[in-house]
């Protein structure tokens, strides 16, 4: 799987 990316994609919403 590609948490990697997930967290990434997560942490940039967040500071959206």
């Amino acid at each position: 799987m590609k948490t990697r990316i997930l967290a990434l994609a997560i942490l940039l919403i967040i500071y959206m």
